[in-house]
């Protein structure tokens, strides 16, 4: 098997007077799997358009199978890289097969139109990325979700060598970033594909990436192993935040937990709600709360779940656990010690299994200790894949006096009375 390899020497990349790159090296072979990661502005877009020939670098050099990228014709990059940018243009009219078998082109002659074996190569990228439903569909009827499925399957239609990804997980649902990146790690694996991709979620490489760059203001801080690069140290010194590594300890994967700052505590404080939630069925509840002048907690949530990302991003404190992993009991702790700590807890409509069932436990346990709790009770039996153990807890809950509203909407009308008139009825 051919060993393809990309290599950026010392490159210093300007637009205009402006410098975005400074003296960064990177060397890619075939079956590597490079996360660039760094804060807005540091350069990790200049970098991949430069990887693939729109951006010449004013000193150092590109090097593709040891030939200069910028003495290669376009037709002859784009034989070798595919690129998956930020921003997609797509043709609105076009389906989604019109759209992916466009990747056939630079292997097509002047005027030569594509034949079965390049329609057979875009159906299965179709299918590899699990969009058949949507062949027929024209692109601009898509979600954003499903626009950046199809722009993926376009740059494998390509097939290419190297594959650079500008945050390729942009638009995607949790499912859909692990269903995406696993076909991804597993193209490295099989086809040993060479893949460099962008990203903004540190958990998200260093579960996925074989290494990693980290860049700030341009320039290099730290590239090696992933694991060797994701330390508290270099994480602080390229995002400015504070972080503790940690194992999972069934996989032995890294991941990354923020090290948030106590809120501060405000005479007028309206209250403070520990919000239990799930794969996005807690973000509205957390940000109008927190608009409302509320406390807020959160947890316990797994890294890379909506409603973590949304606490994050609030600056919510939130107990963490693993990625695709179930409640640790260090953590089953905390988050009683959290439960304890507010004046009313808030269980979200969220789904049950076995990852998350101590959630369930914990309000349990906390009710019977005369906590406050307010529960939105929709489809019990529905969103409980525990063989019905989260459903009898569910109705252990409203049996035992637990507050009941339908919607997310009562639940903030109930919160408001309960702290207006201290009443919950």
């Amino acid at each position: 098997m051919t060993k393809h390899v990309l290599e950026i020497k010392e490159a210093t990349c300007h637009y205009g007077p402006t410098k975005v790159i400074e003296n960064v090296s990177l060397k890619v072979e075939t079956g590597d799997f490079v996360g660039v990661l760094g804060p807005n502005g540091s350069g990790k877009t200049s970098l991949i358009r430069s990887s693939s020939g729109l951006l010449k670098p004013s000193s150092g050099q590109i090097i593709l199978d040891g030939v200069d990228l910028y003495s290669m014709s376009k037709k002859e990059i784009a034989g070798k890289i595919s690129v998956v940018p930020q921003t997609p243009h797509f043709e609105p009219n076009f389906t989604v097969f019109d759209a992916v078998i466009l990747g056939r082109t630079p292997h097509l002659n002047w005027l030569e139109n594509e034949d079965q074996e390049d329609k057979d190569i875009a159906i299965e990228s179709i299918r590899l990325l699990g969009i058949e439903r949507l062949a027929r569909r024209q692109v601009g009827e898509l979600s954003g979700g499903e626009r950046q499925k199809v722009l993926i399957a376009r740059a494998l239609t390509q097939q290419p060598d190297i594959l650079l990804l500008d945050e390729p997980t942009t638009h995607l649902d949790v499912s859909s970033k692990i269903e995406t990146m696993s076909l991804i790690k597993g193209l490295c694996a099989k086809e040993k594909l060479a893949v460099v991709a962008v990203f903004h979620d540190l958990n998200l490489a260093a579960q996925y990436c074989d290494s990693a760059v980290l860049l700030k203001e341009g320039r290099t801080v730290a590239s090696g192993i992933t694991d060797e690069v994701m330390r508290s140290e270099t994480i602080r010194k390229t995002f400015g935040i504070d972080i503790e590594v940690r194992r999972q300890p069934k996989t032995g994967s890294i991941f990354l937990v923020p090290l948030l700052k106590p809120p501060i505590e405000r005479e007028n404080q309206a209250g403070r709600i520990h919000v239990i939630c799930g794969g996005g069925t807690g973000s509205f509840l957390m940000i109008e709360l927190k608009r409302q002048g509320y406390s807020v907690t959160s947890g316990v949530l797994n890294i890379l779940d909506t409603d973590n990302e949304t606490a994050q991003e609030l600056g919510i404190p939130v107990i963490n656990e693993a990625p695709f992993s179930p409640i640790s009991d260090e953590n089953y702790r905390e988050h009683s010690k959290m439960i304890a700590a507010s004046d009313l807890v808030i269980l979200s409509n969220m789904p049950f299994g076995k990852g998350n069932i101590r959630n369930l436990e914990a309000v349990v346990e906390a009710l019977g200790k005369g906590k406050r709790i307010l529960m939105i009770g929709v489809d019990l039996e529905k969103r409980d894949f525990t063989n019905g153990v989260a459903t009898n807890y569910l109705m252990q809950l409203k049996e035992r006096g637990a507050t009941v509203v339908q919607s997310e909407e009562e639940a903030l009308s109930k919160v408001e009375a309960t702290f207006s008139r201290e009443d919950v009825s």
